[in-house]
């Protein structure tokens, strides 16, 4: 029965709330949908007020088994995007269907959800449909690139203009000789990645609406390839590509009979093989001509380039998922250390704006001054390339030497406290805004759509620690606050804190963790073991041990609290924080558990022995 099913899920739908829906299809030809709502609040515990699925309803989309279900979004309306369905059966028809947020989010007849459909694309033939895959290009917002997977091994290419509601199709070409098990978008829509059961990967270029085949990039990065391994492999099962198009993970099939004998019983069925893309050439032209290094580390760089440019600050729907990229510069790093310092030159010199001289030069000019003009997410950015690059580097090989490196750990110094600065900027003026607004219930003095800012007493401490380098209006809000009588902000203004292993006090040394002073004995003054206790990277709190903290992979900092929404999309340090306060208020959405100064997903711990998340 679950053989049967083919299932897909949508992107994350806006309208009057956050929500996804699951596409089912199944061998009668009819898809049914599923909506799913954003969490109220996110949690490291399992929430008993978490929303149920609720049915959409039924769509008679083919009239024989659906065997592929793709999905994506189009921005004709930023408050009401165009979603876009597309479904193949196994009678070779390929359809595009239409709706919109809104419609999904308010549809409640079950007997047929409100999609229209926009095309037939490819007609009932003998070859049926096993896979699609779509992508949007960036440069060209109302254009979709379709690719179909067909049983015969063929692969189809159509281009969607939805603009005009026209549609061209590039090509067919076969490529596998069974069926296609796999078909991938990669680098904006220019390169398209295919596999099959004959256990062939396939690479293709579009060009001028043409799809030209070329060959997948070589072992550039020093690693072992799949042609250096004595392969098992008689199948590719499917294929995906990471977030910044460097890496193709493929699914392969084992050949059970030339297996070692080592594997009990010879279970191992599959295994995922990991491809280093980011050399591929995106003209077929380079691809006929003799093999340079020179040309292969241009174009290396040119891909990685692109894909750290895909996370700046116009994309903050884009999730900051960079495990490849900081797994790529590590690996090429071991070959080709100059290299690397050239690719980081050039993307500090288009962030900072300077001319691309030396790295010593460009780093100079990050100074603390200048910092306060970058947006958040760039400062995210800066601060997980230079944890997980450049601080894992050798110092004296790597990197020019120690003087080098120690102006890459200054100016990483001077982005975390420039990130911290907004932090503590932000809370402190919503804590003055709703003081001046002359709110009087203690429980809402500063609640601004379900958001707190409790820990005033730490952040008042920590500028004043702080204060001969701290800015101007940070200052003056620090002291606009502290004026204040604090009895109406005793929900969030907590001076003293306990230790939760002895209940001794414990001071406010770092914002990152705490050391308690040590529980006094009855019969000296001597005290007992210190105790170290983790801080909340947001609220500079001691975390508190009835509820796992929030943990960040990458900066190892722990949260208790999360992070405003609107702390993120700040395209600079501003002098005011009142439109972004209003921002904040006027949000629907609940905000998601994001590091504030590294901009990834924070998770719940996870014991070493069990699989858990990184960057690389």
């Amino acid at each position: 029965m679950i053989s049967s099913l083919t299932v897909a899920w949508s992107p994350h739908l806006r309208w009057k709330s956050g929500f996804s829906v699951l596409a089912v299809g199944g061998k009668s030809g009819r898809l049914s949908f599923w909506r799913f709502h954003q969490p109220q609040c996110y949690s490291t515990r399992s929430s008993p007020e978490s929303n149920p699925a609720s049915f959409l309803g039924f769509l008679q989309a083919h009239n024989t088994w659906i065997t592929s279900i793709t999905w994506t979004l189009i921005d004709s309306d930023a408050s009401n995007h165009q979603v876009m369905l597309f479904t193949g059966s196994c009678n070779g028809s390929v359809k595009i269907w239409r709706t919109c947020n809104k419609e999904l989010q308010e549809s409640s007849d079950i007997s047929h959800v409100s999609f229209s459909l926009l095309k037939e694309v490819t007609n009932v033939d003998c070859g049926p449909v096993s896979v699609l895959s779509v992508i949007v290009p960036l440069d060209s917002p109302s254009k979709i690139s379709l690719a179909i997977g067909k049983g015969s091994g063929t692969v189809h290419v159509w281009i969607c203009e939805m603009c005009s509601s026209t549609f061209k199709k590039v090509g067919s070409y076969r490529g596998h000789d069974h069926i296609v098990t796999g078909l991938a978008w990669a680098f904006n829509g220019h390169c398209l990645y295919s596999c099959s059961q004959d256990n062939t990967l396939c690479s293709w270029i579009l060009m001028e609406n043409y799809l030209h085949q070329v060959s997948i990039p070589p072992n550039t990065l020093g690693m072992m390839s799949s042609a250096d391994m004595p392969t098992a492999f008689d199948s590719c099962c499917g294929l995906a590509v990471s977030p910044g198009s460097l890496v193709l993970a493929v699914v392969h099939g084992y050949d059970t009979e030339l297996l070692n004998p080592m594997y009990e019983a010879r279970s191992c069925k599959a295994a995922i093989e990991f491809l280093w893309i980011g050399g591929q050439h995106l003209d077929p032209i380079s691809d006929i001509l003799p093999d340079s290094s020179e040309r292969e580390m241009t174009c290396l760089e040119t891909n990685i380039l692109w894909s750290l440019q895909q996370f700046n600050h116009n994309r903050l729907d884009k999730p900051l998922i960079m495990w490849d990229f900081v797994a790529a510069l590590l690996a090429f790093n071991q070959s080709n250390p100059k290299c690397v310092e050239n690719i980081l030159l050039k993307w500090l010199a288009s962030v900072l704006g300077g001319p691309q001289c030396d790295i010593s030069t460009v780093l100079s000019q990050a100074s603390s001054r200048y910092l306060p003009r970058l947006a958040s997410r760039t400062l995210q950015l800066f601060n997980v390339i230079t944890r997980q690059v450049v601080l894992k580097m050798d110092d004296d090989k790597d990197l020019g030497g120690v003087e080098l490196w120690d102006m890459w750990k200054k100016v990483h110094i001077d982005v975390e406290r420039e990130l911290r600065d907004r932090l503590v900027g932000f809370s402190l003026s919503v804590i003055s805004s709703n003081i001046v607004s002359g709110c009087d219930e203690e429980d809402n003095v500063c609640r601004i759509e379900g958001w707190v800012p409790i820990g005033l007493a730490q952040m008042e401490r920590w500028v004043d620690f702080n204060k001969a380098d701290m800015k101007e209006n940070l200052m003056r809000l620090a002291e606009n606050v502290e004026r204040t009588k604090k009895r109406r902000l005793n929900s969030i203004y907590t001076m003293q804190e306990e230790c939760s292993f002895c209940s001794a006090s414990v001071p406010l040394d770092s914002p990152e963790f705490a050391f308690c002073q040590g529980e006094k004995t009855s019969e000296s003054e001597t005290r007992g073991p210190s105790h170290k206790l983790p801080r909340c990277s947001v609220s500079m709190l001691v975390c508190p041990p009835t509820t796992p903290p929030w943990h960040c992979v990458c900066c190892k900092r722990w949260a208790s609290q999360l992070a405003p929404s609107t702390l993120f999309t700040l395209p600079e340090y501003p002098s005011d924080f009142e439109p972004f306060i209003h921002q904040q208020r006027s949000s629907t959405h609940p905000t998601k558990p994001w590091c504030p100064f590294c901009g990834i997903l924070l998770q719940r711990l996870q014991p070493e022995f069990l699989l858990s998340p990184t960057p690389v």
